[in-house]
């Protein structure tokens, strides 16, 4: 019994001074140094100079746009075409140039 009183009490012990060492890390700030903070920079928008007026695909009568994508370099446009294949044409915003088309297909 007297060995188990022992043992209980220094557990306890044990605890006490493992949360102590705990609280002083925290105080402490855990012995690292701090890191400096990286300002989170975007990327600028492009600037338009002039309007390019209306921009023709080519696409035959009855084509569908199902969806727009846009970054700061690049416009996607995914076309649906009558025949039901589709197509992503993808232009230059600045200059309303057409820089290639991706056509979705089976290999």
């Amino acid at each position: 019994m007297r060995a188990l009183k022992a043992a209980v009490v220094g557990l306890g012990v044990l605890c006490l001074g493992a949360f102590g060492f705990l609280v002083w890390l925290v105080v402490k700030g855990a012995g690292g140094k701090p890191v400096p903070a990286v300002p989170a920079v975007a990327a600028p928008a492009p600037v338009l100079t002039g309007s390019w007026g209306t921009l023709d695909l080519g696409l035959p009568a009855g084509s569908r746009i199902e969806a727009i994508a846009a970054t700061a370099t690049t416009l996607s446009i995914h076309v649906r075409l009558p025949d039901g294949s589709t197509r992503i044409v993808v232009v230059d915003p600045g200059s309303g140039t057409e820089l290639g088309r991706i056509v979705p297909g089976d290999r």
